[in-house]
């Protein structure tokens, strides 16, 4: 029998406080994408576009609508850390 190990995806503080800035129906995908996430973290399909950014190799990026989902992840303990929330026009900025 095949065991399928889920990811545990724990959401930033900072993410909450960004949310409460963006539509209702961006919320209610963002919460789809959340349960995409705990199958599979790297893996882009229908409804999940899912990139690794350029320059950084454990910092990957989800679209939604004309928000980025940004997060990390640890392979080892089966964990995704999303860290950041924002408008497309601010996601790839330096810091």
């Amino acid at each position: 029998m095949l065991v399928k190990i889920l990811y545990e995806v724990q959401v930033d503080e900072r993410v909450t406080k960004d949310l409460k800035a963006v539509p209702e129906y961006i919320i209610d995908k963002f919460i789809e994408i959340l349960d995409e996430l705990e199958i599979n973290p790297f893996k882009r399909r229908s409804g999940v576009d899912i990139k690794r950014l350029v320059g950084h190799p454990d910092i990957y990026r989800v679209r939604i609508g004309n928000y980025r989902a940004l997060y990390s992840v640890d392979k080892n303990n089966h964990i995704v850390k999303i860290t950041m929330f924002v408008h497309r026009k601010k996601a790839y900025r330096k810091r």
